[in-house]
């Protein structure tokens, strides 16, 4: 995902608490695997593109700037690549990975796309059932954004979820079957 909006060492942020209400349902059918089931996630890692804490993601660009002229762009460079590499070791020890990142407001979009590129480019090349969620907003229902990213679960009803495909060139394509 992106970003937690309110959690702190106190609270826990509200989109996690969706997210772990959703995966809490006695069994999940995704929408385009109509005969199966999904019942045994024992644990759920959320990771974030960033690894920079922000409660509003507008103020990302900031902290990256303070974080650069407090510490330099090594050391941010340092933060980023051990961010992606947790990213990759989570995901070597997953069973399902499902992509949740929608799309930042007032970001660098050079580095958002980088960080989302590097993980997809893991994908390519893993053997995991990959999902994004199917959500609902006051707007439609869909399950990439208009932008072809996985839609951010904060502000929409999680609905399904919809195995998908990550192909060559970062594309997440949704994964047609036999049984959909």
């Amino acid at each position: 995902m992106m970003n937690p909006s309110k959690a702190d060492s106190l609270q826990s942020d509200g989109t996690v608490n969706k997210i772990i209400k959703y995966f809490l349902k006695p069994y999940i059918r995704p929408l385009n695997e109509r005969y199966r089931r999904i019942d045994d996630i024992k644990y759920l890692n959320i990771l974030n593109l960033l690894p920079i804490y922000n409660s509003n993601s507008i103020g990302l660009e900031d902290d990256i700037n303070s974080i650069i002229s407090v510490h330099g762009y090594d050391y941010l460079q340092f933060l980023i690549e051990s961010n992606i590499q947790k990213i990759h070791d989570v995901i070597n020890e997953s069973d399902y990975v499902v992509l949740a990142w929608g799309m930042p407001e007032k970001f660098p979009l050079t580095l958002y796309f980088e960080q989302a590129a590097k993980v997809l480019e893991k994908l390519v090349i893993i053997d995991k059932d990959i999902f994004v969620f199917r959500v609902r907003n006051s707007r439609a229902r869909y399950h990439l954004t208009k932008h072809l990213n996985p839609p951010h679960p904060s502000r929409c009803v999680l609905l399904r979820l919809v195995r998908v495909d990550v192909k060559r060139f970062y594309r997440i394509v949704p994964r047609f079957t036999e049984n959909s």
